[in-house]
């Protein structure tokens, strides 16, 4: 029995002290400044910007956003109908709303990727047409 108990207690000892280097934190769908610092870098940055367009046209939510209030608006079948209940009133929009958050919370980081190829671009030696491509992905990203 004690040579049970002498066996559990060491391998316990050696389960928490191996476990150092899963606690470093080391980012890695995290865009930070330190990636604009290359060429490379920013054009890993741009294309992970154009990632942001699959979760709009992906989620097919582009497709009806655009037709609210008008008379081809209508819920399919099998559909929940809750952005036809966004148009009629029966149902608030705000930020939490399903199809809302999908632009709210997936939109917004992509707008921050644009903003450091075009900060730091130039800077690394980016060509202006790379450039002009975030802008224009900022310019969509904001007009969604």
């Amino acid at each position: 029995m004690k040579k049970y108990i002498f066996n559990i207690v060491g391998i316990t000892a050696l389960l928490f002290v191996s476990c150092n280097d899963v606690l470093d934190e080391q980012p890695r769908s995290i865009l930070t400044p330190d990636l604009f610092t290359t060429t490379k870098g920013i054009q890993a940055g741009l294309t992970a910007a154009y990632d942001g367009l699959r979760y709009i046209s992906g989620a097919q939510a582009s497709q009806y956003s655009t037709e609210y209030g008008t008379d081809e608006f209508t819920g399919g079948e099998g559909n929940n109908n809750s952005a036809l209940d966004m148009t009629t009133g029966a149902n608030p929009i705000n930020a939490s709303t399903d199809d809302i958050s999908t632009y709210w919370n997936n939109l917004f980081p992509f707008i921050n990727t644009c903003n450091g190829i075009i900060k730091y671009g130039s800077e690394s030696g980016m060509s202006e047409s790379l450039i002009a491509e975030a802008h224009f992905l900022r310019a969509y990203y904001y007009f969604l």
